[in-house]
């Protein structure tokens, strides 16, 4: 990945008052981003202007710009800042946090409420830009070879499996097992009883696209009639008595209804390249003063 900021996007866009004290340091596509953009995120009562700190908010100021500008224009897709704010701080009470607490776990000593806004808008963007980006034509029509690619390589890609089972030591207390649960014994209440697997609670493994077990169990639910216990299975961790509860397949149609459920990766994928070539086609001009605008790269350079 190109761009150092993709990931996290940590700034939003900032509405600041312009004014003789308050100097654009950079224009975007005709919008101009000013001082108190980046100021306002921190609470040093001086930021020193030329500072890496000061190019790296201000970086991400622009890329935030770019992706909201993007998300408007070609989607027509606006996110409200006060919104964020409003999700930010909801989310805080929910948590039972603060925002002295969250900028310490952040380990942003100096950072503002401002900051923290900027970042919870920041993860509303992307999430509007990778929602939006899968809806595009082109990668609505990419879908059946996307699926078709994957499925050559592995055949249970989209396949979700639900399971349950009990870990006993050896094969004879596993056929014990089945024979309670055969009789109409209670499934968790065996789990909870003999299983030595603690951290499964009543033995539900719950429901995974393409889960990844060891290979004899893989095999096993894989293979195993759907309510139906399976015989014994041995692993490197004692026997199982597996009851599948559930296997499915989702068609391209459902696929294409939500591919960031089936095809995150190829979704994450395509946004970056929607943001590279957005970037890309973007007029940006920082302060000489600041540095250079050099996106390939760490986003702004130093003056020289």
């Amino acid at each position: 990945m190109r761009r150092t900021s993709i990931a996290v996007l940590a700034i939003a866009l900032a509405a600041a008052a312009c004014g003789g004290g308050d100097p654009s340091v950079a224009n975007v596509n005709g919008t101009d981003i000013h001082q108190s953009a980046v100021t306002d995120l921190r609470a040093s009562e001086e930021v020193v202007m030329d500072s890496g700190e000061f190019r790296e908010d201000l970086t991400t100021i622009i890329f935030q710009t770019i992706v909201a500008t993007g998300l408007d224009t070609e989607f027509g897709v606006t996110l409200d800042r006060d919104e964020a704010r409003r999700a930010m701080l909801e989310e805080l009470e929910a948590q039972g946090s603060s925002v002295s607490q969250e900028l310490l776990a952040l380990g942003e000593t100096a950072g503002t409420e401002e900051l923290l806004v900027h970042n919870t808008y920041s993860a509303m963007l992307v999430d509007a830009a990778l929602g939006a980006v899968a809806t595009r034509p082109e990668f609505v029509e990419s879908i059946p070879g996307i699926v078709e690619a994957i499925l050559a390589e592995n055949p249970r890609a989209f396949t979700t499996v639900c399971a349950r089972h009990v870990l006993v030591e050896n094969e004879e207390e596993a056929r014990d097992v089945a024979e309670r649960l055969a009789a109409g014994e209670d499934f968790a209440t065996v789990a909870g009883e003999v299983s030595l697997d603690v951290n499964t609670p009543g033995g539900d493994l719950g429901c995974a696209q393409d889960p990844q077990y060891v290979a004899p169990f893989q095999e096993a639910v894989f293979a195993a009639p759907i309510g139906e216990l399976t015989d014994p299975v041995q692993t490197e961790f004692g026997w199982h008595v597996i009851l599948v509860y559930d296997r499915t397949e989702p068609s391209i149609d459902e696929i294409a209804a939500d591919p960031r459920a089936t095809l995150g990766q190829q979704v994450q994928d395509a946004w970056v390249q929607w943001f590279n070539d957005h970037v890309d086609a973007a007029e940006v001009e920082v302060s000489s003063r600041i540095g250079t605008w050099f996106p390939e790269g760490p986003g702004i350079l130093p003056p020289e």
